[in-house]
């Protein structure tokens, strides 16, 4: 029996090396495990899932109704400082044993601290990342994070998986659909964005950006360990050459916040924020021309709203980059505040460029793993 549950899934007919492939790039871009990416893509539903981790752990899975429909009495077993540690919640109690759904049911130490501050002997269970994740809100109010919406779309409403009998390897990711096409000519120039759902713009627990060289920027990318890492370096180098500086995660049809400085401060609640690519606007036409962006930034209600919380200003030059893996645009540099932006647009496009190979080589490692 293969160790690992990409392994696994490939072995067991459910999915197919290619598909594994696109899943291990899409968990590297947009984070989350590898199940989650698998149930968001259409391959595998929830079930599949559940029962591959089971036989990869050892541990038994636990029933989605049961989970979901948990009395008041159960959830209060375990104090809420111990879920929000562990990421784990208490299905029953038999006598002194206590069944605990575990987003990670192989860690020990968490397995001993809640034995030891509960008092009970623990039987631990596993459950798909994104049913934990639901679960936890529901249940604790944890509040999920917008990565994780289209997977829970995905369990909400199942879709009919692929047939198995035809070539998979080539068909279309619905999240990564090309936009229509659109008639730019009616709007005079000036782009459109859809309505979005603004966030406030208090910077919590904001931190001071230090002073990084474009070569030390490259070598930091070259050796980062993680798509967040990715993230910071890419921020930490921009925010010390402009003003305004922020990093979009292209997503589907959504393009949604990853990171943001102004004047050198962090906005800790610019990854709440997302809109749509549905309509004209500089975010969209990047994504479907998968080109650059340089200019001033039409004075639109639409553009003021997603430059509120990145504290961009309407009608001011601003570059915009994408950053492209396999044709497709996975995330947007966007730069503005500083002389001179068009003599910088070569060196935003390398650094896009090189953000691209920082994230290949994660895929590599992932290939290796697989996990």
């Amino acid at each position: 029996m293969a160790s690992k549950l990409g392994d696994m899934l490939v072995i067991e007919g459910l999915i197919t090396p290619e598909e594994l492939e696109e899943a291990l790039r899409y968990q590297v871009i947009y984070g989350g495990k590898l199940g989650t990416n698998l149930i968001e893509m259409g391959l595998v539903d929830e079930g599949d899932i559940s029962l591959a981790l089971s036989r990869k752990l050892g541990v038994p899975y636990v029933d989605t109704e049961q989970l979901m429909s948990l009395p008041s009495g159960t959830l209060k077993l375990i104090p809420q400082e111990l879920v929000e540690k562990y990421q784990v919640i208490p299905l029953r109690l038999d006598k002194n044993k206590l069944s605990l759904v575990m987003l990670n049911p192989v860690d020990l130490a968490a397995i001993d601290d809640i034995a030891f501050r509960t008092g009970f002997v623990i039987r631990p269970l596993v459950a798909p990342e994104v049913r934990m994740v639901m679960a936890l809100e529901k249940f604790y109010g944890m509040k999920r994070e917008l990565r994780y919406i289209q997977a829970i779309n995905a369990v909400s409403e199942p879709r009919e998986k692929r047939n198995k009998d035809k070539p998979k390897g080539n068909a279309p990711d619905p999240r990564m659909a090309e936009l229509a096409d659109l008639d730019l000519a009616e709007i005079d120039d000036v782009f459109e964005l859809s309505e979005v759902e603004l966030i406030e713009e208090e910077v919590i627990d904001a931190e001071v950006i230090d002073s990084y060289s474009l070569e030390h920027t490259f070598d930091q990318l070259a050796e980062a360990k993680d798509r967040d890492q990715i993230a910071s370096t890419l921020i930490q180098y921009l925010g010390q050459e402009y003003t305004n500086c922020a990093l979009f995660m292209v997503k589907g049809r959504i393009a949604s916040g990853w990171t943001t400085v102004h004047e050198g401060i962090y906005n800790d609640e610019f990854p709440q924020f997302q809109f749509s690519l549905d309509h004209p606007s500089v975010i969209s036409m990047i994504e479907e021309n998968r080109s650059f962006f340089l200019g001033p930034i039409p004075d639109t209600p639409q553009n003021r709203n997603w430059l509120t919380p990145v504290k961009g200003e309407v009608g001011k030059p601003a570059i915009l980059v994408p950053i492209m893996m396999l044709g497709r645009v996975v995330a947007i540099l966007f730069a503005q505040g500083r002389d001179d932006l068009a003599g910088h647009l070569s060196e935003l496009q390398v650094l896009g460029s090189k953000a691209a190979m920082a994230f290949d080589i994660l895929i590599l490692k992932s290939k290796i793993r697989i996990g």
